[in-house]
């Protein structure tokens, strides 16, 4: 069985480390045999992550390119990329649900729904996702298990719903902002390969599951809460008012 961490963050977003020390962390720290880098509307860092395996024909692991992307009322969606070309542009900021996944489908992606029913990082709660289903929308996983401070205790009653009323993928995360939490949360597949896990998406054979995380210490909390609420939003208004 292969594992994968599908949400990581690093300093392109709000994340600490760069690319390369995840890369080396993940390498030289841990056993996953899959990991992507999905900083909130960025492509740069996990196109970053996948040319730096492609320079390491040692590496043991693989890359799938993905991003975080904000959607409207901030709700959040990750979209993942199995397959060359990658885009290259972040995606829009601000669009519906049913719009952003149809664009994530349209590219050949897949998409999944993280952390639900976290307030503070709104994503898709029980009522939406079960709306979006009803109306024929697809939605490929859901984050059972997202080891974020706050997001652990909704595991087993995500993976309810999940089980008897949404019938998707189930999709492990650490949402890992510093190197130590890397692994901290995965999803299990059959097979070791990028293209095994898109099968095991496909097929809703996936298994959300934690791991072991390492110490995070009081400070480096709260510069990364900092550059999560003010460098970031800094940055995404400065992004948007430039697309515009």
């Amino acid at each position: 069985m292969g594992k994968a961490d599908l949400h990581i963050h690093s300093s392109v977003s709000d994340g600490m480390a760069t690319v390369p020390e995840i890369m080396t962390y993940v390498q030289e720290q841990t056993d996953l045999d899959l990991v992507a880098i999905a900083d909130h509307d960025q492509l740069a860092g996990s196109l970053e992550a996948w040319r730096w395996v492609q320079d390491h024909p040692g590496c043991r692991f693989q890359v799938v390119v993905a991003t975080e992307i904000t959607t409207a009322l901030g709700r959040h969606l990750l979209a993942y990329f199995f397959r060359p070309p990658f885009p290259q542009q972040p995606f829009p900021r601000g669009k519906s649900f049913r719009h952003t996944i149809a664009m994530v489908h349209e590219m050949g992606g897949v998409v999944g729904v993280p952390h639900p029913t976290v307030m503070w990082t709104p994503s898709g709660g029980y009522r939406h996702i079960l709306w979006l289903l009803g109306q024929g929308v697809r939605i490929d996983g859901i984050e059972v298990c997202n080891a974020a401070i706050g997001a652990r205790g909704n595991t087993e009653k995500i993976r309810l719903f999940n089980r008897r009323d949404f019938h998707l993928a189930e999709l492990g995360g650490s949402d890992a902002h510093h190197l130590a939490q890397i692994g901290s949360a995965f999803t299990f597949f059959r097979g070791r390969t990028a293209t095994d896990l898109e099968r095991s998406l496909a097929k809703r054979k996936t298994r959300a599951r934690f791991g072991p995380s390492g110490t995070v210490t009081v400070r480096e909390h709260a510069l990364q809460l900092f550059k999560s609420w003010i460098e970031k939003p800094t940055r995404g208004l400065r992004a948007t008012l430039a697309d515009r």
